[in-house]
């Protein structure tokens, strides 16, 4: 369990996984990434975490950590929140704090990557005030309501990490 001002991550039990994949389901939710995030497990460096509304006790969102390369210590990480409303509040930066936080003090990691909708302003922004810079795009990657999307490639270095946090 890591706790932050507004949110906490459990580790997903396959118990909560399904239960937090049911939410998405009856929601009707389609994200872009959607597959990705309750995919199973690839290897034993994958992880998903269960976003807890710290105040509530209400899960609000899943954030993973995949694709993760020991020998050039770099990993991905996806995030979703479920409720669009608390989309902007905070909720997803401070995720993306304790992720990345536990993924460089942790376990070493030099590179944390992600690719995320030019659709998802807030969590672009998110992203970007937790102190990753924009790599590149994957053009047209994603087709949705009859148009392609671009995803937006993110990445973190830990130099830059310890800079501006330490």
């Amino acid at each position: 369990m890591y706790s932050g001002e507004k949110v906490i991550l459990r580790l997903c039990s396959d118990e909560i996984l399904k239960s937090l994949e049911n939410d998405f389901n009856c929601l009707g939710i389609e994200e872009l990434l959607y597959s990705e995030l309750f995919a199973k497990k690839k290897n034993n460096l994958d992880y998903h975490f269960a976003i807890e509304n710290a105040h509530t006790g209400d899960y609000i969102g899943i954030c993973s950590i995949s694709n993760t390369s020991v020998k050039n210590r770099n990993t991905e990480i996806s995030i979703v929140i479920k409720d669009k409303r608390l989309l902007g509040k905070g909720y997803e930066e401070d995720a993306l704090k304790l992720l990345v936080d536990m993924m460089f003090r942790e376990y070493n990691i030099n590179k944390i990557k992600a690719k995320v909708s030019e659709l998802d302003e807030n969590i672009i922004k998110s992203f970007k005030n937790v102190g990753f810079k924009e790599e590149g795009k994957l053009r047209e990657e994603v087709y949705k309501d009859f148009k392609y999307h671009d995803l937006i490639l993110v990445s973190l270095f830990k130099k830059d990490y310890i800079e501006n946090h330490i």
